[in-house]
C-alpha cells in the first residue's frame, strides 16, 4: 500500500488559518477507504492468527504515519 497523501492548507488556500498559523492536512476520502478495506479484510482474515493479524495492521497503520 502506498503512503496517503496529505495537503496542507498552510500555504494559503484559507487565509483564515493562516492568518492564525493554525496548518489542516487533507486525505483525499478513496485513499482514507482504501485504506479501512484493507484493514477491514486484515480484521477478517482467519487464516492467520491474531496476533499476526494485529501486527499486520499496525504495519499498515505505521505505514501511513497513525
Amino acid at each position: 500500500m502506498k503512503q496517503l497523501n496529505m495537503y496542507s492548507t498552510a500555504v494559503g488556500e484559507l487565509p483564515r488559518l493562516v492568518a492564525k498559523q493554525e496548518a489542516m492536512c487533507f486525505i483525499p476520502h478513496s485513499e482514507v477507504l482504501d485504506l479501512k478495506d484493507k484493514l477491514m479484510s486484515v480484521f477478517s482474515d482467519n487464516t492467520h492468527t491474531a496476533y499476526q493479524n494485529k501486527c499486520y495492521a499496525e504495519f499498515l497503520l505505521k505505514k501511513v504515519g497513525l
